[in-house]
């Protein structure tokens, strides 16, 4: 039988070890990240209720919102309280977005832009279509004011208009009404 040996000089053995190097630190991170999942304390959790600047939110964030029927306006409130996803809450993020710089686009294409990208985000989060008007879906993008500021952030929310206990990730048949 015969075999082929690879080369063995300087160059291939610090490829090798380079390899291996890299293939144990994404061995580790990815456990890390099981870990940290299994244990519902990934960034898309937070351990206890804290007001959060609204510009801070984060996806998976839930939030007990002034008005359950409403979302924060960065001009009225600069923050919400932010509650662990296991206690009853009235408003949930699954998207926050950066939009792209330039000048204000518009109010009509700033929404616009705004839905093309919380539609999709809020399919994929609740596992449903989305159905205007029934659904519980806020989009929050920048104000002509902010944008002038330099924001850019666009936020998009599951609202139900009631109070709810858990995540709403993939609980889509609740979140429309009939």
């Amino acid at each position: 039988m015969t075999s082929i040996e690879a080369p063995v000089g300087p160059r291939s053995r610090r490829r090798v070890v380079v390899g291996v190097c890299v293939g144990a630190l994404v061995l580790a991170a990815s456990g890390a990240a099981a870990a940290v999942v299994a244990l519902g304390q990934g960034p898309d959790a937070r351990a206890d209720s804290l007001e959060v600047d609204w510009l801070d939110l984060l996806p998976g964030d839930c939030y007990v919102p002034e008005q359950v029927e409403s979302y924060p306006v960065p001009e009225e409130s600069s923050t919400v309280e932010v509650v662990p996803c296991d206690e009853p809450h009235g408003a949930e993020v699954l998207l926050v977005d950066v939009l792209p710089d330039g000048p204000w686009p518009g109010e009509a294409e700033n929404w616009k832009t705004a839905w093309s990208r919380c539609i999709p985000a809020f399919e994929d989060f609740a596992g449903v279509p989305y159905e205007e008007p029934n659904t519980a879906l806020r989009a929050a993008p920048p104000t002509e004011q902010s944008w002038g500021d330099g924001d850019r952030m666009l936020a998009c929310m599951i609202v139900p208009g009631y109070d709810v206990t858990g995540s709403m990730r993939g609980r889509g048949a609740e979140l429309v009404a009939p």
